[in-house]
Order: C-alpha cells, then structure tokens, then sequence
C-alpha cells in the first residue's frame, strides 16, 4: 500500500481509540504494525493475482 512508515490510524471517536488498548488486552491480541503491516502486503499481493479491482483489494486486506 505503500503508506509512509510512521502512518497512524485515524479514529472516528476520542473513546474508540481510547479504549482499544483494553480491548486487545481482553482478547489477547498484539499490537504489531510492522507484523500487521507485512500481513495486509501478502495478503493483497496473493489475492492481487486473481483480482484486478481495487475495491476488491482493499475488501481482502485485513482490518
């Protein structure tokens, strides 16, 4: 996707990102932006060989 490496997510709600910290803890999930990153690449270049949509991509890449 090619988004600088200091890109951070943009949060609709002050308290959506206040409290995904809690949230990540409670379901034990990481949080890794490299790994996450590397993660959404393969999958859109995997899928980007049967796919030639945009928005066919962006559906696939992980949220």
């Amino acid at each position: 996707m090619e988004l600088p490496e200091g890109a951070q997510p943009v949060f609709r709600a002050e308290l959506t990102a206040k409290h995904h910290p809690g949230v990540r803890k409670r379901v034990g999930v990481a949080y890794d932006q490299p790994e996450a990153r590397c993660i959404a690449e393969q999958a859109i270049r995997k899928e980007a060989a049967a796919m030639n949509q945009p928005a066919d991509l962006i559906n696939i890449a992980p949220s």
